[in-house]
């Protein structure tokens, strides 16, 4: 079953957050330090504008979240013209929300993948990226 949001669809199959997932992340070999740095801090600064968290998916359903999700789809809407690493950022937000509440393979490994942005730590990822140069 599919509720929608707006526009946009909720509730998606795992197969179609993951190809979302793939298609929408920057290509990561090809970002300098500082716009890789830019990618994890916008994550960090929705993830707690928002209050995502492990602890709070856990405590919440998906409708809990569905304001959220619209401010989110309609954020992406802003920026995927202007800045396609602030709108990947938001729908890694949007894809670990969505991915926690399906049961399917292909939604956790989405809600891994995005999750290794979510809970690494920017400071983490700015000393990962100096100790590279």
């Amino acid at each position: 079953m599919y509720t929608t949001v707006g526009e946009q669809s909720i509730r998606l199959s795992g197969a179609v957050l993951f190809k979302q997932f793939e298609t929408s992340l920057p290509k990561f070999d090809d970002l300098d330090a500082k716009s890789y740095l830019k990618f994890v801090k916008a994550i960090h600064l929705l993830a707690a504008k928002y209050a995502i968290s492990h602890e709070s998916l856990a405590d919440h359903c998906l409708e809990y979240y569905y304001p959220t999700l619209e401010r989110l789809t309609e954020l992406h809407g802003e920026y995927i013209q202007r800045d396609m690493l602030i709108a990947s950022a938001i729908l890694t937000i949007k894809m670990h929300i969505l991915s926690y509440y399906n049961d399917d393979w292909d939604s956790k490994l989405v809600h891994t993948l995005t999750g290794l942005h979510m809970y690494y730590s920017s400071g983490e990822a700015e000393r990962h990226v100096m100790s590279q140069h």
